[in-house]
């Protein structure tokens, strides 16, 4: 699976840690993070860089079909 990330406000990071991935991704810029699922499922994703008052509460889940 290839992700293109970018944040569109401020500094921000994309932590997938089952997957050893943590980016820090800089307002406008276009990153990118290849992995190999192997498996259906859900996996969690997380800001790593604290990026103001909300840091706790950004998450999100990747879908696997």
């Amino acid at each position: 699976l290839t992700l293109k990330i970018k944040s569109i406000q401020a500094t921000h990071g994309f932590s997938l840690g089952e997957f050893g991935i943590d980016i820090t991704l800089e307002e406008g810029v276009t990153n990118t993070a290849e992995l190999y699922l192997p498996k259906k499922g859900e996996y969690t994703f997380r800001c790593s860089h604290f990026c103001g008052i909300g840091h706790l509460g950004m998450k999100g889940t990747l879908y696997v079909e």
